[in-house]
């Protein structure tokens, strides 16, 4: 009898280790982490990860990924052009400083020189074509209804233009100076979901142009 009970919390305490990355890992391709947990737990961990693998990751976690892969790709060229923009800032103001010391510019002109240079490039002009597609790719979006219709084009374009929270401020601004209608508004009325919401407004949550929590209201800046 000592044996059988011992085979039974054994194979408990098995099944629990296995459980827990199981459904860890149902969460990351998007499924319902406690049901494959419970599934591992309860039936089989093998089963369990049979059934998950064939399964595989949801169409709405598959495009989520390749946004993020984007971000990143994205990001990683922003930093590189960044970069060089800082430098190109540092050898002017080297130049100028060079100039002032040698008599050549007034600590005035300096000063002002400076300032132009430090600016330069704090504020891009937003193109009307990126507004115009912005606004096609929301008026091409049929609202969500009972199932959920995300537009995950329009979600890797704002992505991809909102790089950083002067530039998406940027965007807001132009976006309702052209339409005088608010782009986070707009945005807002293609679903009725929380989880439709946040994939949609994600970019903007991450830059804190808007509250993370519901119903994501714009955060003055």
């Amino acid at each position: 009898m000592e044996d059988f009970w011992f085979y039974v919390i054994s194979w408990i305490i098995i099944c629990l280790i296995f459980s827990i990355p199981i459904g860890n890992y149902a969460k990351r391709l998007g499924r319902d982490s406690g049901a494959y947990f419970l599934l591992s737990f309860l039936v089989s961990p093998i089963l369990a990860y049979i059934i998950l693998v064939a399964n595989g990751e949801t169409e709405e976690m598959h495009h989520i990924n390749i946004i993020k892969d984007k971000d990143i790709l994205n990001n990683n060229v922003i930093k590189k052009e960044d970069q060089k923009s800082n430098n190109e800032k540092y050898d002017l103001l080297i130049k100028i400083g060079n100039l002032k010391e040698k008599g050549i510019i007034s600590q005035k002109e300096f000063e002002v020189e400076k300032r132009k240079i430090l600016n330069k490039n704090q504020t891009k002009t937003i193109s009307d074509d990126v507004l115009i597609a912005i606004n096609s790719l929301i008026k091409n979006t049929k609202p969500s209804g009972i199932f959920e219709n995300i537009n995950y084009e329009l979600v890797s374009y704002l992505n991809e233009k909102c790089i950083n929270l002067n530039t998406t401020l940027n965007i807001l601004e132009s976006y309702e100076n052209l339409y005088k209608q608010s782009l986070i508004i707009e945005i807002k009325k293609l679903t009725n979901t929380y989880t439709g919401l946040k994939i949609y407004l994600e970019r903007f949550i991450e830059l804190g142009v808007v509250e993370k929590q519901y119903p994501h209201k714009i955060i003055p800046h």
